[in-house]
Order: C-alpha cells, then structure tokens, then sequence
C-alpha cells in the first residue's frame, strides 16, 4: 500500500473512529485494502424533531416572565405551538420573546397586564416586534 491517497484515507479513518476501534474491526475481518468505514460505523445519533421541539418550548417557557407563566400552562404552549403552522426559526422566537419580556406592556406594574405565554405564541406575537428603548431610562418601552 504505497498509494498517498490511500494513506490519507487510513488517518481520515482512524482520526474518526480512533485507532482501537480499527483494531477491532481489522481482527474482525475487515480487509486491509478495504476502508475501514464500509464495516457498520456507529453513527452519532441525531437530535429527532420532538426533542428539538421539546427543549425549545422549555426555553420559551424559562424566557417568558413569571407573569406570563402563571397565566398559562406548559401543556397549552405545547398544544399553541403543534397548532401553529408556518412555524418560523426557534432562535427568531426567542430573540423576540426577550424584546416583549422588556417593553412596557409587559414590565408595568410588576407584569400585570404580561400576556400568558401560550396567548403569546397562539397570536404569532414574534412578528410583532416592540418598539426598541429609548436612551431616556425615564420614559418606559412601549409595545405595540
């Protein structure tokens, strides 16, 4: 074996799989000419839908005010967001969902008049942004 190409190949391949795993897979019966992949690499498992979806809707609820959350249960922001179709960019809603946890409507009087946090995702609220602060500490952010 005095092929570049095919050496290279052999360190891809160790540098993946780690040199003792190779050795296993060589006593195994894996042919030395043949890549050591082509004998069932375990591959990383991949993250399924239902728990990117279940770790997102826990950081709406953590972001969420705790006035937004007395208003509303875990269940029914699961239920509002299987609901929503055209669903957009999990970090999209996030970043919003911090802007409204800051404006006005939903700091005044300690959270009073917060919508609960379902309500919020029913009604598609991340593509009403609040208006951005002002530099007059003062003056409150008012939302829309």
């Amino acid at each position: 074996m005095s092929d570049p190409e095919a050496y290279r190949e052999i360190y891809a391949i160790l540098d993946q799989i780690g040199p003792v795993e190779a050795l296993k897979r060589l006593k195994a019966g894996a042919p030395p000419a043949q890549p050591l992949l082509s004998i069932a690499t375990p591959e990383k498992p991949q993250e399924d839908e239902a728990d990117r979806t279940a770790r997102f809707l826990e950081a709406v609820w953590k972001e969420g005010p705790p006035q937004t959350r007395l208003r509303s249960s875990k269940k029914q922001l699961r239920d509002a967001w299987t609901r929503t179709k055209k669903k957009p960019e999990m970090r999209e809603v996030i970043r919003v969902l911090r802007l409204w946890a800051k404006c006005e409507a939903w700091t005044k009087d300690d959270g009073q008049f917060a919508q609960a946090i379902h309500r919020w995702v029913q009604n598609r609220q991340w593509e009403n942004i609040p208006e951005a602060p002002e530099a007059n500490p003062q003056k409150p952010t008012r939302c829309l």
